[in-house]
């Protein structure tokens, strides 16, 4: 049995001054970090039928492209039982003054083959103590695993279903075109904790995070900011990625094949959101470390939640999703997200 909480340490250029490791050693060397090598050692260490690992290590670990040749070890083979649920930092985390996501991994070494996940964990300090009693793990069909080299944060087995009308469709990415044609969209890659803000005018405050793309048709920028701007993109955003920043794979590896029967109506809720967003929206003097003092909008989107709701109502016939799922969908994480912090 191993139970650990190893290192959270880049292993770049000043940590290899100090020693390297033989990359034929290690399969997980592009992981760039002493967790996932002590990780793969544990599971070397651990090769018998009745072994046990236990884990805590970065979010990051299951869901990021960088650490792929870990998350193949993690994953269940057929001889691999795998609990794993993930925490959030805020507004409480796992440990006192470490502002991290984590993970907490189970591994036992049987001849079973099976994946258990919980979606991301939140909870208030005064709370603390209901946390580990309250788990509810997910177990994952072999159908849900093989979606993704990645693993999936489901929380639900209603999400299975969902998961695979999902993925029947093409990525976003498709409708951007080659150069400056169509419509531009303008969004941050930084920041919103909670909610996302997509617009179809530039922000205006020159920040390094903001950033835009041009959509074609037949989806163009208002249909594609009614998509990013609904519960499902954060559903999907929440269980594929690491919640950390919000980076183009992840906004345009959102799925959604061009629908000329709901675009009228996409294109009619994404203006009303628009408009929606600048109504409740507020501008305030920050203090940049750069800028000095500058005026800066900030957005609600929660207050707009009526409309985004229309929008999940609208893609529901679309995804083909059911009164059960798109339930799930319109109230997922809303506990946090509908709170009183800024979105």
């Amino acid at each position: 049995m191993v139970i650990g909480n190893p290192p959270y340490v880049e292993y770049g250029t000043k940590l290899k001054s100090t020693y390297t490791l033989q990359e034929s050693t290690y399969s997980t060397i592009p992981c760039a970090n002493l967790h996932a090598f002590i990780a793969e050692r544990c599971f070397c260490l651990t090769d018998t039928s009745t072994s046990k690992i236990g884990l805590i290590v970065p979010l990051p670990s299951m869901n990021t492209a960088r650490m792929i040749s870990l998350q193949r070890i993690i994953k269940p083979t057929k001889r691999n039982e795998v609990w794993i649920s993930a925490y959030d930092e805020r507004p409480s985390g796992l440990f006192s003054g470490v502002d991290q996501r984590l993970i907490i991994e189970i591994i036992h070494k049987s001849n079973l083959c099976s994946l258990h996940t919980t979606g991301i964990n939140r909870w208030l300090s005064a709370n603390r103590n209901l946390l580990f009693p309250t788990l509810r793990y997910s177990n994952q069909a072999t159908e849900t695993i093989a979606l993704t080299a990645s693993i999936l944060k489901q929380s639900d087995m209603v999400e299975a279903s969902i998961l695979h009308k999902f993925y029947r469709n093409r990525e976003i990415s498709y409708y951007i075109p080659q150069g400056s044609t169509g419509d531009p969209i303008f969004y941050r890659t930084a920041g919103g904790r909670y909610w996302k803000v997509f617009l179809d005018k530039p922000f205006g405050t020159g920040g390094l995070s903001e950033k835009s793309a041009y959509i074609s048709e037949p989806l163009g920028n208002l249909c594609c900011i009614s998509l990013l701007s609904s519960d499902l993109f954060w559903w999907y955003y929440s269980i594929h990625f690491d919640m950390f920043n919000l980076k183009d794979y992840m906004i345009f590896g959102f799925r959604y094949t061009a629908d000329e029967t709901i675009k009228t109506r996409l294109i009619e809720l994404g203006k009303r959101y628009l408009r929606s967003l600048i109504q409740f929206s507020e501008v305030k003097q920050i203090n940049s470390k750069t800028k000095g003092q500058v005026s800066q909008r900030q957005y609600y989107v929660r207050k707009s939640k009526d409309i985004i709701n229309e929008i999940d109502t609208a893609l529901s016939i679309h995804y083909e999703i059911s009164e059960k799922e798109l339930d799930f969908i319109i109230s997922y994480d809303m506990k946090f997200r509908m709170g009183d912090e800024d979105d």
